[in-house]
């Protein structure tokens, strides 16, 4: 007979622990919002931090929101302050470039950049109090806050906004400006060079615009440079226009009624020429001293200039057309006049 193999009984499984079935969570519903539209609903947080109230009145309101977002944070009483980081220039983010939904204004599509010029509280320099006292002693200028003022600088292409820190003495109490001359003359000349403008009363010019204005010749006037700068920025703010407003009929349907579109902002006017030879004349004072050097060390020390009339007796005659003349004044000064030299017809004949 054949022995069946019964298998082998197996001990009984020990009950499993009750558990709880888990509750799984119920999908939400997204919004109809779009992908492109969910960065700006995460950085709504950093959309309470407002601006400084000087700031805010001097900004125009394409500027204040990524501004806000950009340098300030709140620390634990709720107040609006600086963030750590900070560096000197600081640019707007550019537009989406596909829009699914329009544009609530068109902020985004006009702002400029933004300059910030800390020299104490970016490169931590050890900057003295101007006053005799002070300066005999070794005072420090220490920093106290914001300057109130947001001074509007000049480009090429349009215009940019510029900010800095106040500084105080404690000894004396005297507040300074970052900008001011007592500040900027105590720089090295390579953090020197990082400042871009030239600051008058009320408008500031940048640099670039400056240097287009110290190579003057026959032709290259200020009133010229008023033309192409006045080109240049109704050309990028039309390009801007056209872009939003491109952005904007993408999102009106035919048979429907309009949509009210917001009105661009208006272009900020140029200068007049008047106001450029103000800032050449300021660009010549500052380089002064560079100038006087170049002279001196090229055709000596300069005792006087003649006059021009007295130039055009002397060019008179027969040579008027190609001379040099200098006049040697003797070897007891050893001084020698700078040396003029004419090509081509005389300038300072009439006729």
């Amino acid at each position: 007979m054949r022995s069946r193999h019964r298998p082998a009984l197996r001990p009984p499984r020990s009950p499993l622990p009750f558990r709880a079935p888990l509750r799984r969570r119920p999908p939400q519903l997204l919004s109809p919002q779009t992908p492109s539209s969910w960065p700006a609903q995460r950085s709504t947080r950093r959309q309470d931090v407002p601006l400084p109230e000087a700031w805010k009145a001097q900004l125009p309101k394409e500027q204040h929101e990524w501004l806000s977002r950009a340098l300030f944070r709140r620390n634990k009483d709720g107040r609006p302050v600086l963030i750590d980081s900070l560096q000197l220039w600081w640019h707007p983010p550019a537009p989406r470039p596909v829009f699914h939904q329009p544009p609530a204004s068109p902020a985004p599509f006009f702002t400029r950049p933004f300059f910030l010029w800390m020299p104490y509280r970016i490169w931590s320099f050890r900057l003295l109090c101007r006053q005799p006292n002070c300066h005999r002693a070794g005072q420090r200028l220490t920093s106290c806050g914001l300057y109130k003022t947001v001074r509007r600088v000049l480009d090429i292409d349009g215009w940019y906004f510029m900010a800095t820190e106040y500084l105080e003495c404690r000894l004396c109490k005297k507040k300074v400006a970052g900008w001011s001359r007592d500040v900027l003359e105590q720089l090295d000349p390579a953090h020197r060079a990082e400042f871009p403008a030239i600051l008058t009363y009320r408008l500031s010019c940048d640099l670039k615009v400056v240097r287009l204005m110290r190579q003057r010749s026959l032709g290259n006037s200020v009133s010229m440079l008023y033309n192409k700068l006045r080109e240049q920025h109704s050309e990028t703010w039309m390009a801007r226009t056209l872009q939003y407003l491109a952005v904007c009929d993408r999102f009106q349907v035919p048979g429907a009624d309009a949509r009210q579109v917001a009105p661009p902002p208006a272009m900020v006017p140029v200068p007049s020429p008047q106001w450029l030879l103000t800032v050449h004349a300021e660009d010549v004072r500052a380089r002064i001293g560079e100038m006087k050097a170049r002279v001196t060390s090229i055709f000596g020390s300069v005792l006087k200039m003649d006059s021009t009339k007295k130039v055009t007796k002397k060019l008179a005659g027969a040579v008027a057309r190609t001379m040099a003349w200098a006049t040697n004044v003797g070897n007891e000064h050893g001084q020698v006049l700078m040396p003029m030299r004419v090509m081509g017809c005389c300038p300072w004949r009439r006729g």
